[in-house]
């Protein structure tokens, strides 16, 4: 594991400071984030800064990159919601680190062949780290929190792709041209706060 990623997870789970002792202070700490738009979420119509963490998924349907696998993984953001919620009803003080199923690009795209074969000629390409298991582990956070179980990782990646889809249907029925945004997306060249890659283009 590289050692930048050590020292960021031992960082997060760190005692609370001393001055917040008699309080209840929970926060969870989750990786990048995949799923669907909440239902009420504004998204403008071309302007990608709007979906927020979804450009992941908008980055898995654009031929034009390679994606290395994420080595911190992601979380569903449902299960982020229903870990916030789920707090509300813990007792004590709590940092968790939280992570979603963790799996690789090489197996995520082509899955997304198989039940999306509409996108096959869409996905990105994959590169895979060699990494086989999750940076960290979510079995202490969901025990604490007592959240039976994570969204499987096929069910996160589908249904954020679904979702980004469905916007990219409207905002060409709005007009946007979704190539040129797909070729200029200044998103594409964002740099993973682990430091872990760098997106790169064709």
């Amino acid at each position: 594991m590289p050692r930048s990623i050590q020292n960021s997870t031992s960082q997060l789970v760190r005692p609370l400071p001393q001055k917040l002792s008699g309080s209840k202070q929970f926060t969870v700490c989750p990786t990048l984030l995949i799923g669907p738009f909440a239902s009420e979420q504004i998204i403008k119509p071309g302007e990608t800064s709007t979906i927020s963490t979804a450009v992941s998924a908008y980055n898995f349907i654009n031929p034009n990159v390679t994606l290395p696998t994420e080595s911190l993984g992601y979380t569903d953001v449902r299960d982020v919601a229903a870990a916030l919620v789920a707090a509300t009803r813990v007792r004590g003080q709590h940092r968790l680190p939280f992570s979603g199923e963790f799996f690789d690009h090489t197996e995520a795209f082509p899955y997304l062949a198989s039940v999306r074969p509409e996108l096959k000629d869409r996905l990105a390409k994959a590169t895979s780290t060699g990494q086989t298991k999750p940076v960290i582990d979510a079995t202490p956070a969901l025990k604490v929190m007592g959240l039976p179980a994570l969204t499987p990782w096929k069910q996160s990646v589908l249904d954020a792709v679904d979702a980004i889809v469905q916007v990219e249907k409207e905002w060409i029925a709005a007009g946007v041209d979704v190539k040129e945004k797909l070729a200029k997306n200044q998103w594409l060249d964002f740099q993973i706060t682990t430091g872990t890659y760098k997106i790169v283009r064709e």
